[in-house]
């Protein structure tokens, strides 16, 4: 009877940890809705807070190396985008790169919007097709007329930029 009780406590624990990963998920998932609504004043911190929320969500060791400016995009348009892009990226590089380090950089450079996401992970595959998501980033950058790059890196990580 008692190892009886104590599976069913284990399993109690286990729906519990189960509940508060949905509550997470579903906390995350809208706060990425809300982010429609992207100010170009506001968009290094959410950028700092994507890439917190994201690594926290993904349970990784990885590192988080953060070179914000806090300087914003000249507007809320570009912010939008670069925002995405740069889900996405961090998205990526958190389930599929198996990193140790995450380099985010973000900065106006002469005007310009430039945005880079550096993993040392596995870095992509060739020949390199890219999914969806590649597709999505893609779009995103030609949406506001910028370079859009991925690349494989010598020690074969990836990096991801986009300069507008």
């Amino acid at each position: 009877m008692i190892d009886q009780n104590q599976s069913e406590a284990s399993l109690v624990q286990d729906i519990g940890k189960g509940i508060n990963l949905a509550i997470k998920n579903a906390y995350a998932l809208t706060n990425d809705m809300i982010s429609d609504n992207i100010k170009a004043k506001t968009f290094p911190r959410m950028l700092q807070e994507l890439a917190f929320r994201l690594h926290n969500y993904s349970k990784s060791n990885c590192e988080l190396i953060l070179n914000i400016s806090h300087i914003s995009p000249s507007d809320q348009y570009h912010a939008h985008h670069l925002y995405y892009i740069a889900r996405e990226a961090l998205h990526n590089a958190l389930k599929h790169s198996k990193a140790q380090k995450i380099k985010i950089e973000w900065a106006i450079i002469d005007n310009h919007p430039s945005m880079m996401i550096i993993d040392n992970g596995c870095g992509i595959k060739k020949p390199f097709k890219g999914g969806l998501e590649i597709k999505i980033m893609k779009l995103h950058g030609r949406m506001m007329n910028a370079d859009f790059n991925i690349k494989r890196t010598q020690e074969g990580g990836t990096i991801i930029s986009c300069c507008s």
